[in-house]
């Protein structure tokens, strides 16, 4: 696992399990990387370098290159043939992974100008012209399509199809990946589409919907840039679908947000236009052709619960001002995990555990130095409340809306009912920053204790108590 300090307010350090499908899996490759190193482009180059590939990445240097110390960097614009010529003129690359090719003259721009072996494109699945379940590569064959030299337009479909009809042009099918995903989701998306109806729920504002009950396949960020990654050595050629299993419709996602703020969405005709409308029928892909190289892909229902408690957690966040920064990570299981968060976000992860008596009329947020043994005991006399025991999940679920081993202060933005009393030990309260989970624990926040204290408790309405815990035996 590959803890990257990316200095920016969202870290990835997460890494997918794939099975190796062939011999020289593990070639070290000389590869360019032309634009796409946020969102997905995160966990893709944190993959890329894992595996000890020479990786030149070709941006418009318009933000910091996150990857600065494990890669090399050129400056040019995609969309300005001289700008390209002049910075890759000459050059020759094993692989070229091509993330912002949007119209048939940035393909154009890019492959007169460098050689590679292996040309892999990100693509859509907005190429297919029909609204289907099951859709296979052949519904759109590239080869096939009359090619028109074209700019990027508004028309991001049709500029997609150009981009995969163009690289032929320079290149033979045998040594292209055209890679085609539906919508991408995860907490690094900075499209804000499912935000979208996280917000107008939470605020009781009108959208309009044209379809309710059409299914869609999605991506999550993660095994998005993986499945990328692995594609420089796997043997495959053309174009590729690649989406987690399982539909979800509007209606189901609109049902989970309502489930986690306990509103009802408003829809109006004149609402604001949600995203994914204009969807005409169930819409799924086959996945069989990226299944066979090895790779597994996610199941929706794994993540999608746990992407909207993040999403709600960090706008509540965002609303009231506190910046915090954000690390994605395999889920927190394990000290090592939690010790290799730290280092990156330089603090402490509390210890969070929810408590109750034993009549459970009472229960009880407890915020405590990890490395602090916990003492029922001890704690019980400085509350009054004897038998103190972990509460059960359901409790947890109903009063946080957090499931075990994701326990948060965060999670008191859930309780309306004020039920649980927050109890913070006295050396947490002194540290400067806090770190805890955005109600998941796939994914943790560095927060300064003060806008913990002073903004986000009263703003839930929720005071605390402090607490003198030694833990020894």
């Amino acid at each position: 696992m590959n803890f990257n300090a990316v200095p920016a307010e969202s870290i990835s350090v997460w890494h997918c399990k794939v099975i190796l499908s062939r011999t020289g899996r593990d070639r070290k490759l000389n590869i360019l990387v032309v634009g796409g190193t946020r969102f997905f482009g995160i966990p893709m180059m944190e993959k890329l370098i894992e595996d000890g590939h020479d990786i030149t990445i070709a941006t418009r240097g318009n933000a910091a290159n996150p990857f600065a110390d494990k890669t090399k960097q050129i400056i040019l614009d995609r969309t300005d043939y001289d700008s390209v010529k002049a910075a890759l003129a000459g050059k020759e690359y094993d692989v070229i992974i091509d993330k912002i090719a949007y119209c048939s003259n940035d393909v154009k721009n890019l492959l007169e100008n460098v050689k590679c072996k292996r040309y892999i494109q990100m693509s859509s699945c907005a190429v297919y012209r029909q609204d289907k379940e099951g859709l296979k590569e052949e519904d759109f064959d590239p080869s096939a399509y009359e090619l028109v030299w074209m700019n990027r337009s508004d028309d991001y479909a049709e500029g997609k199809r150009q981009a995969e009809r163009a690289a032929l042009e320079y290149m033979d099918m045998e040594q292209c990946v055209f890679v085609r995903y539906p919508v991408v989701m995860g907490p690094n998306d900075y499209t804000g589409r499912l935000k979208f109806y996280v917000q107008h729920v939470q605020d009781e504002k009108p959208m309009q919907v044209d379809d309710l009950d059409f299914g869609m396949e999605f991506i999550y960020e993660k095994e998005a840039g993986e499945f990328i990654a692995h594609l420089v050595n796997a043997d495959i050629c053309g174009p590729v679908n690649g989406c987690a299993s399982g539909m979800l419709s509007i209606r189901e996602i609109l049902e989970k947000v309502e489930k986690h703020t306990g509103k009802k969405a408003c829809l109006e005709a004149t609402g604001d236009a949600a995203p994914y409308n204009g969807t005409t029928a169930n819409l799924s892909y086959d996945t069989t052709k990226a299944r066979s190289t090895g790779f597994q892909f996610s199941q929706m229902e794994d993540w999608i619960d746990g992407l909207l408690r993040q999403i709600r957690t960090c706008d509540f966040l965002d609303r009231l001002g506190i910046s915090y920064q954000r690390v994605n990570h395999e889920e927190a299981a394990d000290m090592e995990t939690c010790l290799k968060v730290e280092e990156v976000l330089g603090v402490k992860i509390c210890k969070n555990l929810f408590l109750c008596n034993r009549q459970k009329t009472a229960f009880y947020l407890l915020m405590m130095p990890g490395d602090k043994k916990f003492k029922t005991k001890e704690l019980s006399a400085q509350i009054n409340s004897a038998r103190l025991s972990f509460a059960d999940s359901e409790d947890m679920e109903k009063y946080l809306d957090i499931l075990p081993g994701s326990v948060s202060v965060l999670g008191l933005m859930n309780d309306g009912e004020y039920m649980v009393q927050l109890l913070i030990d006295e050396d947490v309260l002194a540290d400067e920053f806090v770190g805890c989970h955005p109600c998941i624990n796939t994914s943790t926040l560095k927060l300064k204790t003060k806008d913990v204290i002073d903004t986000f408790l009263p703003a839930v309405g929720h005071e605390y108590r402090t607490v003198h815990l030694v833990g020894e035996d």
